[in-house]
């Protein structure tokens, strides 16, 4: 039976494993089943970091930046400010969205 957070974890594992592609996958499977929640953008913005895959990191990166808040935390907080931070390294933000 898969669940958010054994699908994180997956991802997780197979990341640290090097199974980029399968980590991936469960990245993705774990924002399908919440897609309101940070989390899981944030590990596939990591992961295509990791993998050096810059235009899946902005378009993730993106995505976070533009993503409503439903619930304000610490944690989503610095999320949002490590996709920005991904923006402006490379040049993809606009003033307007500081």
């Amino acid at each position: 039976m898969a669940s958010y957070d054994l699908e994180l974890l997956l991802g997780e594992i197979n990341q640290k494993k090097g199974d980029y592609k399968a980590a991936e996958a469960h990245y993705m499977n774990a924002k399908d089943m919440c897609p309101c929640r940070f989390v899981p953008h944030y590990l596939l913005m990591c992961l295509y970091q990791q993998t050096k895959d810059k235009d899946k990191e902005l378009a993730i990166a993106s995505s976070i930046v533009c993503k409503p808040i439903k619930i304000p935390s610490k944690d989503v907080s610095k999320i949002r400010i490590r996709a920005r931070s991904v923006l402006e390294s490379q040049g993809d933000l606009k003033n307007e969205e500081l």
